[in-house]
């Protein structure tokens, strides 16, 4: 009784390890707020409904940080805990599920989905089923480990999930960059087209803010998996520092880049669904004449 008074009083949470800031998650709260406001009126002023599962990720990332509020407040309570945790820790999926149709799209509207090792729509499919496959382990591991006498085998189930999402993202991450060198030295009437506009309107500086973007999220599958081997307890996942610096910040860089650089400003709707399509028609019309 007299630790559960001194937790209440001290917002020490013996599931988290430590007290969580309170400034710390005001400031990311508000930070994530504006990403998802910023996101949804892009959604509908500039288009790339397809990018859907970024704001709502976001949304739900956010959520999981303000909770860290009642956590303070109620440190010893598991529900708290167990949601603003499934929160913050499978969102992620929604982020890299929209990174992985953004690819399918952009590869398309450039016309070098050629230069993946599969279709377009191949591609997304594939990589998208990847993710819901890995969001369902880490759910499945996350859902067992709040049983204490199963706790170990969840953490090992939330392990393989994140290992594969890792690996699955990993992997993805390295089609792109070799599309992209492809393009750049085999195409470059294609790493050219928009040689024309401003820096901020150029496909490029799309492709880079991608790339940025995937870093940020490898960065935080990494954070996540030497977290969860270490076990829990460990310092890496009982010092709040390491988690706003490893995953709070590099998925916040990740969503953001996306504010300035929303792909419906690159991929106009009318190519985004069918510019493969339209081409192949195309040739076949001349190929028949």
């Amino acid at each position: 009784m007299d630790n559960d008074n001194a937790s209440h009083e001290t917002g020490y949470s013996s599931y988290l390890g430590y007290a969580p800031s309170v400034p710390l998650a005001a400031i990311g709260t508000v930070l994530y707020l504006i990403v998802f406001l910023a996101q949804a009126w892009l959604v509908w002023k500039r288009g790339a409904r397809w990018m859907m599962a970024m704001p709502i990720a976001v949304k739900f990332y956010m959520m999981g940080i303000g909770l860290r509020f009642a956590i303070r407040i109620f440190p010893e309570t598991l529900g708290v805990f167990v949601v603003a945790n499934l929160f913050i820790t499978l969102s992620p999926c929604g982020m890299i599920a929209a990174e992985y149709v953004l690819l399918g799209r952009l590869s398309r509207y450039l016309r070098c989905d050629d230069f993946l090792l599969v279709s377009a729509r191949k591609i997304t499919l594939v990589f998208v089923l990847s993710d819901v496959i890995t969001f369902l382990v880490q759910a499945g591991g996350g859902g067992i480990m709040v049983m204490e006498d199963k706790h170990e085998l969840g953490e090992k189930i939330f392990l393989v999930g994140l290992i594969l999402q890792l690996v699955s993202f990993v992997i993805f991450t390295l089609i792109f960059a070799r599309m992209i060198l492809l393009i750049h030295s085999r195409r470059p009437e294609v790493w050219n087209k928009d040689s024309h506009e401003s820096r901020m309107n150029n496909w490029t500086t799309l492709a880079a803010g991608m790339c940025a973007s995937c870093i940020g999220i490898i960065v935080r599958s990494i954070y996540r998996v030497v977290e969860i081997s270490g076990g829990w307890g460990s310092k890496l996942s009982t010092t709040e520092g390491y988690f706003w610096a490893l995953d709070a910040l590099p998925l916040l860089i990740a969503v953001a880049i996306y504010v300035p650089l929303w792909p419906g400003r690159f991929i106009p709707a009318e190519t985004s669904f069918t510019g493969v399509e339209m081409k192949t028609t195309s040739n076949d019309s001349q190929q028949s004449a």
